[in-house]
This record gives C-alpha cells, structure tokens and sequence, in this order.
C-alpha cells in the first residue's frame, strides 16, 4: 500500500517539519515575552558552559525579570493608541458602504484585541502571519496569529505563492493535533504517540472553500532578504538572560554577607555530640539557661559551640564575611541592558543605592521614535491591504455573493505619535510656539486634546470668553 503523500510530503514529514532550531528560537523568545522564564533560567543554569556547577546544592536560586516584555511593549507598537483609520476605495473614491461593512466585520471578529497581541508578537520575532477564516457559529471572521515557531510554509519556487500550510491545533498529553492547508483541501491530523512510535493519521478531510491558502504575511520593518521569514529578535533575549543572571548571581553574593562563615583558628569542635552545640534560652525562666540543641544545628544568634584546643595558646573564633561589591557591577549590566534597548527605541531609567542589599531598579520608559512609528506603520498599512484581499475571498465566499468586489482596496491610515511623551516638557514646548507665533491654541488643542478643528476653535472661543469675564469681574 502506498503511502499518502501531499504536496510530495508523508504525513509524518508534514509533523517533524515544525521542529527545526528555527522554531526551537522563537518559542524562546515568546516564552521570555510571556513571562514563562523559570524553565529557560533552569535550563541555563544547568548548561556545562553557561551555567552554575551545583547550583542547587550550593542554595543558589533561579531570579528572572520580564525585560523582553518591557522593551516590546514600549517599542513602537502600533495598536495601543487609538486604532487606524480603515477607508475602502473604488477606483479613486472611497465607498462608505462598503468601508462600513469592513468596519462591522472586523468588529464583529474582535480586530483591535487580536492586532494589539499580533503586533507585540510582530515586533518580537520581526515576521507574522494571519490566517483568516469564517466562524458559521459566531458568524464572523476569524484571525490566528501564526509564527515561525508554531507554523511551517511551502511556496513555489519564486517564493511568492503560497502552496501548503500546517500548523499545532491542539496538545494534551500523547495526543497532538494538526491541520494542513492547501488550495484544494482542509487535513485535520492526529499523532498519538506511543512507548515504540508516534503514528500520525487523518482524522477529517473537506474542500477548501476559498480556493487560496488564506494567510497574510506582516513583517516588522523590512522584508526578509532571502525566503518568508525575518530572523527573530533573539539579542533582546540574549541581554534578558544577561540580566536574569545578574539577579541570580547578585542575590547568591548578597547572602554571604546576611550569612557569615564561622573561622576557627588553632580549634576544632568537640567531638561530644551532647557536649557540641548549646543554645541560651531568655523566655520562659525568670533567668536564662543553656539547653542542649541538635547536631545538625551548627552555628548562629544565641549559639554556644564547645571547642578542643589544638594545644595553642592563639586558639580564635570569628564570624567572617567575604566582601561583596554590587555596585560596580550593577553599573556594567545596567550600561548593556541601555545599550541593548537603544537598538528597540526604548530609553531605560534605572536608579538605585548601589548598595549590596539591592540591585538596580529598572524602569522602562518609552523613547518617542517618530522614525520607526512611520516605517512600522508603511510595512503594517500595506499587510492590512494584503489582508483585506485575502478576507474578500473569505467573505464573498461566505456569503456566496460579491460584498466586496475584486477591484476595491484599502487604504490604511495611523496617527502619528506626539512627541515628546513628557507633559511637562510637551507644555513648555507649546508655550514657546505660541509665544513665538509659530502655532496657535487651536493647532494645540487639535494635536494635544484630540479636538477637532471645530471643536478646537470653539473650545478657544470659551476660554477667551471665561479670560475675558474673569478679567471684568477683577
């Protein structure tokens, strides 16, 4: 019997294409995004090369900070603020009609929950995907967010033409489900993995409806060079275990300090157990005692530990702390991690003592970047406009009728970013321009209050109404 190949490929070919190094990364990085960095920092504590010898023995204990998510966050994202502007165009007009069934299905599909998530995931691995679909029972669009570490993608032979998609549905337990997507059909796979081997099988087969593979690419700031995907920003990752290691090391090193060691010189401690360890007592009597404590206890506050004398006169008993210096440290980490985060438009204020009890404080702030807001914008409108040709098939196969027609197009616009972000400094910006009449109140309220023309000069009016009252009555 022969066995089923799609695309040239078996079924298991289909499943082992999505573990490559490739996707190992940008799992990684997700998961540093997602603040799921406990098993990444025990997994690099445990490396040969990297990591600690013995470190849990030695009580040294994994500490991590989301900075990945920190920098994302505050990186020019284009979906926290106020939402674009979506205008459908037929020829050189826009169609109301059909901008406002646009704007109704993306509504009805969630749209600016999806995108605000879809462009942090985005601006972190530098290329995503959508897939489009229609939900029949909640009658609307579907997006998913696909990604090079949970998708793979067979083009042609230029690279343009989607030809198959698979990507994981689902995992619990021994059981992992598939689906591929081809232009002619939906494959619904299940690999079930058993003591010997994973046996891989077609649990659901239909037509593909749409005649396409329904996904869109986004990418970051540019396009790849080579193929469909950007590399991922693994340095931010990089400078995030630089950082989580610091803490883990800082603390290791703070608790020398809080711990000291107990030096004995020409003595060693005797070898009676019942005779070895005493601890004084100060509650419960009118007057303090001794009472015998147990021999695993071997020093501390209100410990009393019986020595035997080497035969030297000298013999000394002394708690002893190695002397830890934070500060410089803290310094060195602290320049990287702004150096780092300089390169994702990202400004990091940090303050702290310096002491050895505590680290640096890291605050994130953002860097207001004109520049890559605009350029993040460009490759964003156009993605949107690629999208709406992929939701046209969707739809109008949908609703077997042309809501959309072949020949209209989307025209994507953002608000750009008022700088700077500080409101003192915004304020005493506006006061020189109005000072120096190179802008006026309404341009003010229209670029810093959010006014409308109108409304901005009918909000100037007011206030030289109310100006103008005050006065008389003075």
């Amino acid at each position: 019997m022969t066995e089923e190949k799609i695309l040239g490929f078996t079924l298991q070919n289909w499943v082992e294409m999505l573990d490559t190094s490739e996707a190992k990364k940008a799992n990684k990085a997700l998961k540093y995004y997602d603040g799921k960095q406990e098993e990444e920092m025990t997994k690099l504590l445990d490396d040969p090369d990297r990591g600690r010898k013995n470190w849990k023995q030695r009580g040294i204990i994994p500490r991590f900070r989301n900075l990945t998510q920190m920098i994302v966050e505050k990186s020019g994202k284009l979906f926290k603020d106020v939402p674009p502007t979506l205008s459908v165009y037929e020829g050189k007009n826009v169609n109301e009609l059909t901008s406002n069934l646009l704007q109704e299905e993306l509504d009805k599909a969630g749209w600016i929950e999806f995108f605000t998530n879809h462009d942090a995931v985005l601006r972190l691995l530098k290329t995503a995907v959508v897939l489009t679909q229609f939900d029949p029972e909640d009658n609307s669009l579907s997006f998913e967010t696909l990604h090079r570490g949970n998708c793979v993608i067979i083009t042609d032979s230029f690279g343009k033409k989607v030809l198959g998609l698979v990507y994981k549905t689902s995992e619990f337990g021994k059981v992992e489900t598939y689906r591929i997507i081809t232009q002619d059909e939906y494959i619904d796979l299940v690999e079930i993995e058993t003591e010997t081997t994973e046996i891989v099988s077609i649990s659901n087969r239909i037509p593909n409806p749409y005649g396409i593979v329904p996904i869109t690419f986004f990418n970051d700031t540019r396009l790849p060079r080579v193929g469909i995907w950007n590399e991922p920003g693994m340095d931010l990752i990089a400078i995030n275990e630089l950082y989580n290691l610091h803490l883990t090391d800082a603390e290791y090193a703070i608790s020398w300090s809080k711990f000291p060691n107990l030096i004995m010189i020409d003595c060693e401690v005797s070898d009676s157990e019942n005779l070895q360890m005493q601890e004084i007592l100060y509650t419960g009597d009118k007057m303090p005692r001794t009472t015998f404590t147990p021999g695993e206890i071997s020093a501390g506050p209100s410990k009393a530990i019986m020595l035997r004398s080497n035969g030297s006169n000298s013999a000394q008993v002394d708690y002893k702390t190695p002397e830890v210096s934070i500060e410089p440290l803290d310094l060195v980490v602290q320049n990287w991690v702004n150096q780092f985060s300089y390169d994702w438009s990202v400004r990091l204020n940090t303050a702290g003592n310096g002491s050895a009890t505590s680290g640096f404080q890291l605050v994130v702030e953002e860097l207001p970047n004109l520049e890559l807001r605009q350029q993040r914008a460009k490759m964003m409108s156009t993605s949107l406009n690629n999208l709406f040709k992929v939701i046209k098939v969707v739809i109008n196969t949908h609703y077997g009728r042309k809501v959309f027609s072949d020949t209209s197009t989307l025209y994507v616009e953002f608000n750009n970013p008022n700088l700077p972000v500080d409101g003192k400094q915004t304020e005493e910006i506006w006061d020189l321009k109005i000072t120096g009449n190179r802008a006026s109140v309404v341009d003010y309220l229209e670029r810093i209050e959010g006014y409308s023309k109108d409304e901005a000069i009918k909000k100037y009016e007011e206030i030289l109404t109310i100006n103008s009252k005050n006065k008389a009555e003075a």
